[in-house]
């Protein structure tokens, strides 16, 4: 019986998470006057800001860092160190935005609404102590996965949710659940990148990207230097718009 535990309770995540899908309360139309496209990473494993956030710093633009507070200062189950706290003022600084992704990294749908309320607040509080000037406007569900009842509850509480549906936003959005398209080395190549950006452009829709490590062998959840060049530099050439998810949201007017 014990065996089937993990398998029931991924079935159950994934069936809350199709539920989220189809509950939409938090809807805008997208009026923008140019496609546009985000870069987000999160975790967020050291190298998206040594050599995430530096890409996109050599090209004039800005991304989203989905940091929960507790993973700051420490290193994962690979090995691999996470952000610290000074790095993360330092992206601040940099202009780039810090988002929230609960504080200690953990599925919504294990939360009750008290639990979810005090890992928002914990987050908020840690990155208040790092700098009073940083906010967190936006949120990401860690592993991708909201439920009807979360996600209720967090977009009430941020501007936007992003989870982990695939495709580009368009026309009317649901604000507490923006489609994302993940840049995963051992998943999309570079033609697979250059053909979602291209359905951005000719739908005038808000393409969002997510990775997590940007590396020379990046984990399964990452992607080389050289990916992530070939999208923000295909996206520049194709005149979108390169925005943080806070920028893109002011752009749009919501």
């Amino acid at each position: 019986m014990i065996d089937h535990i993990p398998s029931l309770t991924s079935l159950i995540d994934r069936c809350a998470h199709r539920a989220a899908m189809h509950f939409r309360t938090k809807t805008a139309l997208l009026n923008n006057a140019a496609p546009i496209v985000s870069f987000t990473f999160d975790d967020v494993p050291e190298s998206a800001f040594s050599v995430g956030a530096a890409t996109l710093d050599a090209h004039g633009v800005k991304g989203t860092f989905y940091i929960a507070g507790a993973l700051c200062d420490t290193v994962d189950s690979d090995g691999r160190s996470l952000i610290t706290s000074p790095e993360c003022l330092e992206l601040h600084r940099r202009g780039h935005e810090i988002g929230c992704h609960t504080f200690s990294h953990r599925k919504v749908g294990s939360l009750d609404h008290q639990a979810l309320h005090l890992e928002i607040e914990r987050n908020k509080a840690f990155f208040s102590a790092i700098d009073s000037s940083i906010v967190l406007e936006n949120f990401a569900y860690p592993y991708n996965q909201a439920t009807p009842r979360s996600k209720l509850m967090l977009q009430r509480r941020f501007r936007s949710c992003r989870a982990g549906v695939p495709g580009v936003n368009v026309g009317s959005v649901d604000l507490g659940l923006l489609k994302t398209v993940e840049i995963r080395e051992c998943a999309l190549s570079g033609a697979d990148l250059r053909n979602w950006i291209d359905e951005a452009r000719a739908t005038r829709g808000w393409l969002i990207f997510l990775t997590h490590d940007v590396g020379p062998n990046p984990g399964p959840w990452g992607c080389s230097p050289e990916l992530l060049e070939t999208a923000v530099s295909y996206a520049l050439s194709r005149e979108c718009a390169v925005l943080s998810v806070r920028d893109a949201m002011s752009r749009i007017g919501l």
